[in-house]
């Protein structure tokens, strides 16, 4: 299943037990795991950094493993708080969509609520910070008083400038700080180093009864699209519950994923990069089956794959060891970008508007799961 990295005994078990769907291979190499030394304090950390200390409480009891109560008393806490943190924000997330509705404003929901009910199928098993909604183009400019109507503050730039400077989404806050930001999308990458069909996703896009409440969200191969975006965004500093999302997705829906949309979407959104180094990473590291010929239709060019590949780190199992060097850093998340003349462009617009290259990378405190075994 791994690739040849070398890593703890807490690493593999976090790894293990970070989905949902399991093949019998999985659950013998967790019972060979727990069969060696364990800390169970690295492993809350590790955990609770990547966003699946509910997963472990659940597949922990499903797999009717032998772990120390207190360990087990401290999972089962996780997971309680997240479930009433999720059910706060399932109702925020019905006042909004009702209100922005009353307005006339179509908006999808993406990633948070929809993946809990849909893909895990339990308010309790995904921590969700915030809530991204996707709305037209020809709509955002008007959002802010309904959202100032229903107690949002913006948090940055007015609409009007954002565009202008074509940047892909705003955010509001609400007064009392619940449920913290709402991120409203227009689009799903910048258009300087991208080309996402958002007319094609909208009319892609599915209708979902969550438990009373209709929404719309994107079908589940423009999802498996943005997903891999917005790791991407983040520059692959990898939190495990991002990928199992996406396992999820492939796992649950892969028998109907039209993969040879997916492939020629994401060569012609300019997207070939985070599909194609995403897949890679669930295939080598997370053991996800991916369709035979997948990765060579997305392959990106041997140049730019060998010039990413020198930032693998085979010591830990996050995909990639940031250079301290400040250019030599910026290089690779520039390469991130499909095409040259993109990364040209995106730069340009950068410095046009004297706003930080990377203003929306949101760093992982651990770029990795490594973390230090000392309790």
């Amino acid at each position: 299943m791994l690739r040849d990295v070398s890593v703890t005994n807490e690493e593999k078990l976090v790894l293990f037990l970070s989905r949902l769907t399991f093949e019998e291979r999985i659950a013998d190499q967790i019972a060979a795991v727990l069969k060696g030394s364990i800390s169970w304090d690295a492993v809350y950390r590790l955990s609770l950094t990547h966003g699946v200390a509910s997963l472990l409480h659940h597949n922990s009891e499903k797999l009717g493993l032998n772990i120390p109560h207190e360990a087990r008393e401290t999972f089962k806490a996780i997971y309680w708080a997240t479930l009433a943190h999720n059910i706060r924000l399932y109702d925020e997330l019905e006042k909004l969509l009702n209100g922005l509705a009353q307005d006339g404003t179509d908006a999808m929901v993406l990633k948070g609520i929809p993946l809990c009910r849909v893909l895990y199928r339990d308010l309790g098993l995904r921590p969700n910070g915030d809530i991204d909604l996707l709305v037209r183009f020809d709509d955002v400019v008007r959002l802010a008083p309904s959202f100032r109507a229903m107690g949002y503050l913006p948090t940055g730039e007015d609409a009007e400038d954002l565009l202008r400077r074509k940047w892909f989404k705003t955010g509001f806050l609400k007064r009392n700080g619940f449920p913290g930001p709402v991120e409203v999308h227009w689009n799903w990458a910048q258009p300087t180093r991208a080309r996402p069909n958002m007319d094609l996703a909208w009319g892609r896009s599915e209708a979902v009864d969550l438990d009373g409440l209709p929404i719309r969200v994107l079908g589940p191969e423009d999802l498996l699209i943005y997903l891999c975006t917005h790791l991407s965004y983040h520059s692959f500093h990898i939190r495990l519950i991002w990928i199992c999302d996406i396992h999820e997705l492939i796992s649950q829906k892969g028998s109907t994923l039209d993969w040879s949309y997916v492939c020629r979407e994401a060569r012609r959104q300019r997207l070939q990069t985070p599909v194609f180094v995403t897949l890679n990473y669930l295939k080598g590291v997370f053991g996800t089956m991916i369709p035979v010929g997948t990765l060579k239709k997305v392959k990106i060019s041997e140049l730019r794959s060998g010039y990413l590949k020198t930032f693998l780190d085979s010591d830990t199992l996050s995909y990639f060891r940031y250079p301290t060097d400040f250019w030599k850093r910026e290089l690779f998340r520039l390469f991130l970008i499909d095409r040259l003349p993109d990364r040209w462009r995106f730069s340009l617009a950068i410095l046009r508007n004297r706003t930080p290259l990377w203003r929306d990378v949101h760093k992982c405190p651990t770029g990795c799961l490594r973390v230090s075994q000392k309790t």
